[in-house]
């Protein structure tokens, strides 16, 4: 359906009023009721992304328990334990890119995974155990396995074709496609049969920022804070419970 004539002009016109006063544009916008109403509905009510997903700008707290306890439910809220609280974009690609998959199937009902669950105070729980007993290749199975999950819906959704000659291909050069994101290595574990290359870059990628250094993060990481006033409305989406050392 083809857009009125007004609102071609208007989408003409107001970037430049904007960008004269801003202030002054945006009051008198304001001042017409109906205006104020739509804004206010569209940005409070209205999600900006489905439910079942998830964005780069939720927040997810990172809850770290040096000993193992068997009732998590008890000590979420204790003080005395460790937490941080950062954007789901400030966390490696391949550990987002496993909690989103596992974020959309809690939603869907598609797999059971024990790892994951609804917290009482509502938000997406993952839960990873590391002590001293655990070996790591298998603990983080449930992400991995969820990773791979991903790429092959990556390569669905891309139409990655299957190699007509197995040489390697170069696919940043050949395809465009970004280094260090999921969709380069569902182009890699396609076109160049990197499969356990990947799997084992997963397993290194989960055991630094589980493992090594409790929720590793880059130094540039900014962490959060929500206020008491705000706790409803940026309330984190997702905890992440580290137990073990």
């Amino acid at each position: 359906m083809a857009r009125p004539l007004w609102s071609l002009a208007l989408s003409s016109i107001l970037p430049d009023l904007a960008e004269q006063d801003l202030d002054s544009f945006c009051q008198s916008v304001l001042l017409d009721r109906r205006i104020r109403d739509r804004l206010r509905t569209e940005l409070l009510v209205s999600p900006t992304h489905h439910p079942s997903e998830l964005a780069n700008t939720d927040l997810v707290e990172l809850f770290h328990i040096e000993n193992e306890m068997s009732d998590l439910s008890a000590c979420v809220h204790n003080t005395d334990f460790s937490t941080k609280l950062v954007h789901l974009g400030a966390l490696p690609f391949r550990i987002r890119a496993s909690i989103c998959q596992l974020f959309r199937e809690k939603d869907s009902g598609r797999y059971r995974n024990e790892h994951c669950s609804t917290s009482p105070d509502g938000r997406f729980q993952l839960v990873v155990q590391v002590n001293q007993d655990t070996d790591l290749s298998d603990a983080f199975d449930h992400l991995e396995d969820a990773y791979m999950r991903v790429l092959e819906e990556l390569k669905i959704e891309h139409c990655i074709p299957f190699p007509d000659e197995w040489e390697e291909v170069d696919v940043s050069d050949v395809y465009g496609v970004q280094p260090d994101s999921a969709l380069y290595d569902a182009f890699n574990v396609r076109l160049n049969d990197q499969e356990t290359q990947v799997r084992e870059s997963i397993t290194e990628d989960f055991i630094a920022f589980f493992a090594e250094s409790p929720f590793q993060l880059a130094g540039t990481v900014e962490e959060k804070h929500v206020s008491i006033r705000r706790s409803w409305t940026r309330k984190p989406r997702v905890r992440i419970v580290l137990v073990g050392e």
